[in-house]
C-alpha cells in the first residue's frame, strides 16, 4: 500500500501495512482526539481484495477500503456483528465507525501512526500492533 503527504509527496511503500496472508492489526488509540476507553479494543486490520475489519469496541466489523494516491475511503458495504455492550462502549463503536464512514485521506504520521482523516479534520491515529511470537 502506497500512502502520501498531504502535499501529495509520495511517502513510500510499507510493506507491513500491504495486504497479505499474515495481515498486520493497527490498533486504534485516539478516536478524534478523545482517546479510547480503558481496556477497550478498536482495531484497524488491512486485508487482500481490499478489504478492511477489525474491533470496534463491542463488535466486529468488515467492508472494502479503496486507496488511491492519498484518498483513502471505505465502501457503504461496512457491516457489523450486533452484539449490545456498555453504553460507553456502544457510543466509542458508533463514533468510531461514523468517523471511518467519512475518512477521504490516509497518511503516517512522525511515529509510523497511521492517520486516517475526514474532510472536517477529525482524525482516526493507530499504532501497528506488534508481531505475535
Amino acid at each position: 500500500m502506497t500512502v502520501w503527504q498531504e502535499t501529495g509527496k509520495k511517502l513510500g511503500q510499507r510493506d507491513n501495512m500491504a495486504p497479505s496472508s499474515s495481515s498486520r492489526e493497527w490498533v486504534v488509540d485516539d478516536i478524534s482526539g478523545k482517546g479510547i476507553i480503558d481496556s477497550s479494543r478498536v482495531s484497524i486490520v488491512f486485508m487482500e481484495g481490499n478489504k478492511v475489519g477489525g474491533s470496534s469496541s463491542c463488535n466486529r466489523y468488515s467492508g472494502e477500503y479503496q486507496l488511491n494516491g492519498s484518498e483513502f475511503t471505505v465502501g457503504e458495504n461496512m457491516a457489523s456483528t450486533r452484539m449490545a455492550c456498555a453504553p460507553a462502549l456502544m457510543n466509542q463503536e458508533e463514533s468510531f465507525l461514523k468517523l471511518l464512514m467519512h475518512v477521504n485521506q490516509a497518511r503516517f504520521g512522525d511515529h509510523g501512526e497511521l492517520l486516517l482523516s475526514t474532510p472536517e479534520g477529525e482524525t482516526i491515529r493507530a499504532f501497528q500492533s506488534s508481531p505475535k511470537p
